[in-house]
């Protein structure tokens, strides 16, 4: 032992066995990686899942207001009733369809018929819209 006689000389095994272990090391930092990833995943699917049932929880719309013309006229329209409406909106006559509570553009005389694209529509605040003949038609909630 060179100078300082208070320290003792440390074999490389000893200070092998003092710290710790690679393996050791690598399971611990991978582990909380991977708690992480895992926490982090359930908080995202958590997030997705409440999306997604107040999103699907919005009630059904009870009427629906066409609005429609140059100088944008509006007709309600009940869904609780089956029913087609033909509009004459001065530009082309529109075609709707209510069945089982909703509503669509159907048979669209306009040249492109991106309206009838839009579908069903039932949900409160559900819209579609025809811009060739200026018309357009949004669900309401129940009572206008």
């Amino acid at each position: 032992m060179k100078g300082n006689p208070t320290k003792r000389e440390v074999s490389f095994m000893e200070k092998k066995d003092s710290k710790q272990n690679p393996f050791t090391l690598f399971t611990t930092v991978f582990l909380s990686k991977m708690t992480a990833n895992l926490i982090f995943t359930a908080v995202l699917l958590a997030i997705a899942l409440f999306l997604f049932l107040w999103l699907n929880s919005r009630p059904a719309g009870g009427v629906a207001v066409l609005t429609y013309g140059e100088d944008g006229q509006t007709m309600e329209i009940p869904l609780n009733k089956d029913a087609r409406y033909d509009v004459d909106t001065g530009l082309y006559t529109i075609h709707l369809e209510v069945k089982d509570g909703a509503i669509a553009f159907v048979d669209s005389p306009c040249p492109d018929h991106l309206c009838e694209g839009y579908g069903w529509l039932s949900r409160q605040d559900d819209w579609a819209a025809c811009l060739p003949a200026k018309a357009n038609v949004v669900v309401m909630s129940e009572g206008g």
